[in-house]
């Protein structure tokens, strides 16, 4: 997960543009599915501390405008297919989120990641991407 700091009038700007183009959309309480309007939940969101992030699935990527209160954690999932999220990545300047990865890039992914779970100082990996590298990992472990 990439998270994205971004100003209320950005995030706002982001959602209206990548409404129009996503393919489909969700909207959540408390992890589950809830019958609300979309714009009402972003005003919802918006107006406590919340996160941007940035996901790549199967489906496609995800951009997620989530609340951080525990008391009331909406959140809005965006989807879009690979080349709708090429224009709101180079629009937004979001972190390019990648699937595949040279066997250097694993190696020193790897590193860093053993490094964190050893307790380095350092932010927590992004698990999607772990994920992909490990992935990775078992192909170039499998050619040997």
């Amino acid at each position: 997960m990439n998270r994205v700091i971004k100003t209320k009038e950005e995030t706002q700007e982001i959602f209206d543009f990548a409404f129009k183009y996503c393919h489909g959309d969700n909207v959540k309480q408390g992890g589950k599915d809830i019958n609300i309007s979309i714009f009402k939940c972003l005003d919802k969101i918006l107006e406590v501390v919340y996160v941007v992030s940035w996901n790549k699935t199967k489906e496609g990527y995800v951009l997620s405008i989530a609340s951080v209160m525990l008391v009331s954690d909406y959140k809005i999932e965006l989807l879009f297919t690979d080349e709708e999220a090429e224009n709101l990545i180079n629009k937004y300047a979001f972190p390019k989120l990648k699937m595949k990865f040279s066997k250097e890039e694993v190696i020193k992914y790897l590193i860093n990641y053993q490094k964190w779970r050893r307790g380095a100082n350092s932010d927590m990996p992004d698990v999607t991407t772990l994920g992909y590298i490990i992935d990775e990992a078992i192909k170039l472990l499998k050619e040997k």
